[in-house]
């Protein structure tokens, strides 16, 4: 089956038969909240998760409600989102994450979690599976434990070796490499633009409202047709 020409929606029992599928950890955990809730803890503010529009929001936060210049902005932002494995187990699964995982599972599917994050959050990362979605078998789970590629370059590298075919993402730049340089599907789950992606042929974008990010649930209600 090409990959190119396929088009939403599928039959349900059709997709599971033929793709390997593969799932970045984004889409599988929600830790807008707590990064959200340990900003306004820590700085004194209130802001919400519908106001994060892009990846660097808190770094914008930083400069305007304590005027940080942008050294100290994105400190601020790494720290909340790639130093903190401690806020990675506060996160609750994303909606529609259990459901599909399970059902993938009872039907004796191999799928893959494969997720960029750096080195420091391996533990953190398999706590989180065990607490959260504990039939997902720890070699499902691929995280790099070293920091010799950068985690684009370690996604793509573990979706062509695991043989994934169809991968659900949430980022548009990892979106855009997997196009580039996989034959995979991608189900970009993303409000954003993906205008300057080359290969748009084989990104199926999920949308969701008032600035939400897309959830699996919402990914499973615009795929399939049963």
């Amino acid at each position: 089956m090409s990959k190119e020409r396929i088009r939403a929606p599928f039959n349900r029992e059709v997709f599971f038969e033929n793709f390997t599928i593969g799932f970045d950890h984004g889409v599988m955990a929600n830790p807008r909240q707590p990064v959200v809730d340990e900003y306004n803890k820590l700085y004194g503010t209130n802001h919400t998760i519908d106001e994060i529009q892009g990846y660097y929001d808190l770094a914008k936060w930083a400069k305007e409600d304590l005027g940080a210049c942008d050294e100290k902005a994105m400190e601020i932002h790494d720290h909340l989102w790639n130093q903190r494995p401690d806020i990675l187990l506060r996160a609750k699964p994303m909606p529609g994450a259990e459901a599909i995982t399970k059902e993938l599972t009872l039907r004796g599917k191999n799928f893959q979690i494969i997720t960029s994050k750096p080195k420091r959050f391996v533990k953190s990362t398999f706590k989180w599976y065990r607490k959260n979605m504990y039939w997902i078998d720890k070699s499902q789970i691929n995280i790099q434990n070293s920091e010799e590629m950068t985690g684009d370059i370690y996604k793509v590298w573990t979706i062509n070796r695991t043989g994934v075919d169809a991968f659900f993402e949430d980022a548009i730049h990892h979106a855009k490499n997997i196009a580039n340089y996989t034959d995979t599907l991608v189900i970009l789950l993303n409000n954003g633009p993906i205008f300057d992606i080359p290969k748009r042929d084989r990104i199926i974008r999920i949308m969701s409202y008032k600035n939400r990010a897309p959830t699996l649930q919402e990914a499973q209600n615009a795929l399939f047709n049963d």
